[in-house]
């Protein structure tokens, strides 16, 4: 005869709820006891943000991402903590000049967006082209103006260069990682760029005493970048995550790329789609299936993030029709309409929701059929 003593708590191979508290994506985050034993009791968060790299003479990849990016773990209805980082490459285009790279980061716990970003470069440095970004919030293009006065370039809704600081979408363009490309000459370096990062003002609307958020309050952030030494053969910007302990104040595990069993940026997976392998990802692996070894354990757990980075299509038409009858359901976006993105963002607004006014509130928008 034996006798077993069982360990209060979890076993090992339980599942740990995760709460989604912030954001509108869809993925979810599965949390697995691995080592009971090794369970702090602390309270994680799961954030993304890029990354960015850039690859030298030599043939080496170099993280240039700007320092204290997303590692900011206070809750602050504005954009306190948000940055830009910039690295400089060889126009493709144009022979002897040279494209700025530039990498959003945004800090925005509470749902804060960035309306607009706008670089102001030296005098004497003349921009050429610029290209659209792609909006990580929606997938949309993200318009620019170039104003010759100030030698400056402006990504985003031209209200937040509105003389009222407080008239901001409140549904900014910016979610963070987006990527801003601009060809200047001369190519000389260093180079510094001025930035301003415009608030949406969301949080000015956005009051929850019970969750952390008493007031609303709008910030913008102004700063500098510096491209200095070398001028990059390429740069990547990579869609990554961390895991923070809220508990101790750290960062528990960082700069994750493996999405749904899947390391995204695997080098052989990179070079099928964009013609180089790039600066590989977090698993290590050469290939970008890695399945559940892709998803490091620490802490006594192992999480693994299931989704994907692609922003989400509008549903188009479905229809359902009842067994044994010619009628049913019909489920359909503003498209029958002849709205061509079939959004509410674009579409409801000229129905006059709210005397006009774009929707805002995300409850709303982030309703799916």
């Amino acid at each position: 005869m034996s006798f077993g003593y069982e360990l209060p708590g979890p076993n090992y191979g339980d599942r740990i709820s995760a709460t989604h508290i912030a954001g509108t994506s869809g993925g979810s985050v599965n949390v697995t006891v691995m080592d009971p034993s090794k369970l702090t009791g602390d309270q994680y968060r799961l954030v993304f943000h890029s990354e960015t790299y850039s690859l030298g003479s030599d043939g080496v990849w170099n993280d240039i991402t700007a320092t204290g990016k997303n590692k900011r773990l206070l809750k602050v209805q504005d954009l306190t903590g948000s940055s830009l980082s910039s690295t400089a490459t060889w126009s493709e285009e144009i022979k002897g000049y040279i494209d700025v790279h530039t990498a959003v980061h945004l800090d925005s716990p509470n749902y804060d967006y960035c309306d607009g970003v706008k670089l102001t470069f030296p005098s004497g440095v003349i921009i050429d082209k610029a290209y659209e970004p792609i909006s990580n919030k929606n997938g949309s293009t993200i318009p620019y103006y170039i104003d010759n006065a100030t030698n400056s370039i402006f990504f985003g809704n031209t209200s937040a260069l509105s003389p009222d600081t407080t008239e901001r979408t409140g549904n900014g363009v910016f979610a963070g990682g987006e990527e801003i490309v601009v060809t200047v000459h001369p190519a000389t370096l260093p180079m510094l760029i001025n930035y301003t990062m415009y608030d949406d003002n969301f949080g000015a609307t956005y009051v929850d005493p019970g969750h952390g958020f008493p007031t609303g309050k709008l910030v913008d952030i102004s700063g500098v970048v510096t491209l200095s030494g070398a001028i990059a053969n390429r740069v990547v910007v990579q869609k990554q995550w961390d895991v923070e302990d809220v508990t101790k104040g750290s960062v528990a595990l960082s700069d994750q790329t493996v999405v749904a069993g899947q390391d995204i940026y695997a080098p052989n997976y990179y070079f099928e789609t964009n013609g180089m392998r790039g600066p590989g990802g977090s698993s290590g692996s050469m290939f970008a299936d890695v399945g559940p070894t892709g998803d490091q354990v620490f802490d006594g757990i192992k999480v693994d993030v299931d989704g994907t980075y692609k922003t989400p299509t509008t549903i188009g038409k479905i229809v359902y029709l009842k067994e044994g009858s010619g009628s049913g359901y019909k489920i359909t976006d503003f498209t029958v309409f002849g709205f061509a993105d079939g959004t509410a963002a674009s579409s409801m607004p000229l129905y006059g929701l709210s005397g006009g006014v774009p929707p805002t509130v995300i409850a709303d928008l982030q309703q799916g059929y």
